[in-house]
């Protein structure tokens, strides 16, 4: 394993050998960012604020450097000494773009992906989306056969797994990339956070606060506020340039958080009609089959 720079995170713009250690790299709903303030909870580690890391995906934000993308995702951390970074991108893993770009800035990064359910993670995706868009979850039978339609790679391809995790293969080596299933973390998030601490090696006795979930998808209480916040929060909107000469770049995040939260209800959503369920459960079994036999792990119970 390669030495760890200890440095202070006043200094990370003007420290160019400073490195993200490691990245949570997907799958989009399947407790990514719960994870990643686990792994943040650490002494020796730290991890950005903001819900998700752009700089690999996003043209923009990687054009401005490493240093921009420290001072964005890394700045306001005064008086802690770290050992290492954490991000999470959580559809970084199926962007081969994002994955060369990642491995061109870090060949020994440790990779994280999470695997949910595709049926269960496909309806919670959506959730999450529909409240901007108006069409109903049985259309996701006619988004499947038609790869053209960009909804397909949210709700359809980031679920086969075993496609995603092959390029993966192609740019870290197994021994970098760490597979976890959604119900380690939601059953035994302590004991998985530990293993991830000695596989990083930092000290693996700390015990993060897994109780508190982050990013659960919930009801919206108002269709009318949320698309008047997607204005808001879109980015290079008129009013997204209006919001940010108002709120400097780095607490844009959590003004953000704050507007969205206002507007959650306590109850979830109701389950899935069975037909969709049906069609999705056939849908994704072979690719489900592939991906058991690739990470030695029983996926049975991802077929009823």
């Amino acid at each position: 394993m390669r030495p760890k720079n200890i440095f202070t995170i006043t200094s990370l713009s003007k420290t160019p050998e400073a490195k993200i250690d490691i990245v949570i790299v997907g799958a989009q709903k399947s407790a990514t960012t719960s994870l990643k303030h686990y792994i943040g909870e650490h002494p020796a580690i730290l991890a950005h604020p903001q819900i998700e890391f752009a700089y690999f995906i996003d043209d923009k934000e990687y054009a401005n450097g490493v240093n921009g993308m420290l001072n964005k995702y890394f700045k306001n951390k005064n008086n802690k000494n770290v050992s290492m970074l954490a991000a999470k991108s959580a559809l970084l893993y199926v962007s081969e773009t994002g994955m060369q770009r990642l491995r061109q800035y870090n060949p020994d990064c440790k990779i994280v992906l999470i695997l949910r359910n595709p049926v269960e993670r496909t309806y919670s995706s959506y959730l999450m989306d529909m409240i901007n868009f108006n069409y109903t979850f049985p259309e996701i039978k006619k988004i499947a056969s038609d790869n053209e339609d960009l909804r397909y790679k949210i709700f359809i391809d980031s679920g086969i797994y075993a496609k995603h995790l092959h390029n993966i293969y192609k740019h870290f080596p197994k021994e970098q990339v760490k597979i976890l299933l959604y119900e380690d973390i939601q059953n035994n998030g302590v004991e998985t956070c530990q293993q991830i601490y000695k596989w990083l090696g930092v000290d693996a006795s700390f015990t993060p606060d897994v109780n508190k979930k982050y990013n659960a998808t919930k009801r919206r209480k108002s269709h009318f506020y949320t698309r008047a916040l997607r204005r808001v929060l879109t980015p290079n909107s008129m009013m997204r340039k209006v919001f940010n000469s108002v709120v400097p770049e780095h607490y844009n995040h959590k003004v953000g958080d704050m507007l969205r939260d206002l507007n959650k209800k306590d109850t979830t959503y109701e389950e899935m009609d069975p037909s969709t369920k049906k069609f999705l459960l056939d849908f994704f079994r072979p690719h489900n089959k592939e991906l058991a036999e690739m990470i030695g792990r029983d996926l049975s119970a991802w077929d009823k």
